[in-house]
């Protein structure tokens, strides 16, 4: 370290009379690379197993598929190929309460892409060799679209609440479903649900994803992930690594899956275990309130920069050393007031008549929906406002705007997916319902997963620095972007699709097990 930064001052001291300290060194030679061990192949013997499932599945069904009522008969065909691409590519649900939903698959697929967008930016602020230009953006209103984007994600909390919310409201118009019971179960599925993808990518980035590839870059951008994925990994799949502060790289991204499934749990219990209307109402109201003051009252007492200050140093640690990251971003609590106002989102829909769809009552709220356009953009770039130089906000100000955003962009959410299913625009309409939304949006968990460790190994192979520019940046975001939805296809088909199927099977037979 001290033979670095003596090499380092040399240099800095001549060029513009400063003196630089160096806190983090890393060595790589070449030829240098991690040794498979028990996990390497263990990795591979699931690839395997998993490959020859997807294989006799396939032969299974396309050979008639004799004995397919018995259990060991759907589980093989839950892995075949050519069924699963077609789960892929059919059109959306013809269930009319479904249909009604169609538009969010177009919302979902919106904050997908930014969301990408926004993490293609890491490797520049590591590999970048003109700083200059990384730090001139600061200055651009348009740049903090993306310095500020995490205030995106509670449009997936918002999507999310309302359809938990909305389907069970529709499945109680049949029958009741309230009940401890009902609620471990509803847990228990949306957890089967995550986990089994889940656990394969963050099996691959502890073990095979070390071994692809090597460069100057490859240990600070890979290996450390690599090394606090094995140690961490229990953590992920029960869902609190947002609550450990532990200086940990792994999957770093996936706070957000801990995130949903502990707020799912919330709204789960919420409509599950109170079977009053004024009941679930007094609750959810509950809810928006602390996640209306708990955000405020965590910046307050932990003296807390506003929104997502992301600094050049605090990318180039991808985070993990930002109290604002780890206090207020990432905790599940602090992500309540989106959720919640989903939930109540649910109650106004629900009550929607057929005749309300494309209503000329509606109509008037056309042009409102088309200003909020520029006002949703202008409120995210917002964050901008706390990068200036000179002293930091008064902390109140830091701490109302913590609280106060989330509540205007929760409401904002939830105005344009009411207008947009009640259908005030027919153009729009056209729009969002368009069927290859509803195919995109069966890939957005898959490339919501892998899309930063295609991030990180492109990054960890480059030999040399890179000049950042718009044009580099969406060459990164097309190349990123294409490579996740490549790979999160193979793995709908291969993986998730048949996952998901074998949950079904298996919750239907719990409940089968405890009606009996």
């Amino acid at each position: 370290m001290e033979a670095v930064e003596t090499c380092v001052n040399a240099s800095v001291s001549r060029d513009y009379g400063l003196t630089a300290k160096v806190f983090r060194a890393s060595c790589t030679e070449y030829g240098e690379g991690a040794q498979f061990d028990t996990s390497d192949y263990a990795f591979g013997a699931v690839v395997l197993v998993l490959l020859a499932l997807n294989i006799v599945g396939s032969l299974y069904e396309f050979y008639g598929g004799i004995g397919q009522d018995t259990l060991v008969g759907k589980g093989l065909l839950c892995f075949a190929i050519r069924r699963n691409w077609r789960r892929l590519v059919a059109p959306a649900s013809r269930d009319p309460d479904q249909q009604l939903l169609q538009c969010l698959s177009a919302y979902r697929m919106f904050f997908k892409f930014w969301v990408v967008f926004v993490h293609i930016a890491i490797p520049f602020v590591l590999l970048v060799r003109n700083i200059e230009y990384i730090e001139q953006l600061y200055s651009y209103a348009a740049a903090h679209l993306v310095y500020n984007a995490g205030l995106i994600v509670q449009g997936f909390l918002v999507i999310s609440a309302f359809l938990l919310a909305y389907n069970v409201l529709v499945a109680e118009r049949k029958q009741p479903i309230s009940g401890w019971r009902n609620l471990l179960f509803a847990i228990f599925a949306r957890w089967l649900r995550f986990t089994p993808l889940y656990a394969l990518v963050v099996f691959f980035t502890a073990t095979w994803m070390r071994h692809m590839g090597e460069g100057p870059f490859w240990k600070v951008v890979v290996g450390e992930e690599t090394s606090d994925c094995r140690r961490d990994w229990m953590l992920h799949l029960l869902y609190i690594q947002n609550y450990f502060d532990i200086d940990s790289l792994c999957m770093l991204h996936s706070w957000f899956l801990a995130v949903e499934l502990q707020v799912t749990i919330v709204g789960a219990a919420i409509f599950f275990l109170l079977k009053s209307t004024k009941a679930r109402q007094a609750a959810i109201a509950f809810v928006v309130t602390v996640g209306l003051v708990a955000p405020g009252v965590t910046a307050f007492i932990h003296d807390l920069d506003a929104g997502t200050l992301v600094t050049p140093e605090v990318a180039l640690r991808r985070y993990v050393d930002a109290p604002w990251f780890n206090k207020l971003y990432k905790r599940g609590h602090t992500n309540l007031l989106c959720y919640g106002l989903g939930l109540a989102l649910a109650y106004l829909i629900i009550n929607l008549d057929k005749s309300d769809l494309g209503a000329e009552k509606y109509k008037k709220y056309r042009v409102v929906f088309w200003l909020l356009t520029p006002v949703t953009l202008a409120l995210v770039a917002s964050g901008g406002l706390f990068y200036g130089d000179g002293a930091r906000a008064p902390l109140l100000v830091r701490a109302l705007y913590a609280s106060g955003v989330k509540l205007l962009f929760g409401l904002i959410m939830c105005f344009n997916i009411f207008v947009s299913i009640v259908k005030v625009d027919a153009t729009l309409t056209r729009v969002f319902e368009w069927n290859g939304w509803t195919v995109l949006r069966r890939l957005t968990y898959c490339v919501y997963l892998v899309h930063m460790s295609v991030i990180s190994l492109l990054a960890g192979n480059s030999a040399t620095t890179v000049h950042a520019s718009q044009g580099e940046m969406w060459k990164t975001f097309a190349l990123v972007g294409s490579a996740s939805f490549v790979i999160a296809v193979a793995l709908f088909v291969a993986v998730e699709a048949p996952c998901a199927q074998l949950a079904g099977i298996l919750l239907q037979r719990l409940e089968k097990k405890h009606a009996d």
